[in-house]
């Protein structure tokens, strides 16, 4: 069975990265059964704290043991970013 492994990287817009981060909870669920692990990482790219701290409040509370929040210091964009997220997986 595969393994499924997903990055969402957000810059000041953690409404909207909460939203899709909670769609590939509910997907990682329904395909539960097909999948041998599922992980997802949510990498903020140097927003503003309050966007940071929304991100971070998130993934703590998610009971699924699969979910990782990095927080970068600053603004890597976007490959650079995504591949924080990698090597955290």
């Amino acid at each position: 069975m595969p393994s499924v492994a997903t990055i969402i990287l957000n810059w000041n817009d953690s409404a909207a990265t909460v939203r899709c981060g909670a769609s590939v909870l509910r997907a990682f669920e329904h395909a539960s059964d097909q999948l041998t692990s599922q992980a997802l990482c949510i990498v903020d790219n140097g927003s503003l704290e309050q966007h940071t701290s929304a991100l971070e409040n998130w993934c703590a509370a998610q009971k699924t043991g699969n979910v990782a929040f990095v927080a970068n210091s600053f603004n890597l964009g976007f490959a650079a970013g995504m591949n924080v997220g990698i090597e955290r997986l």
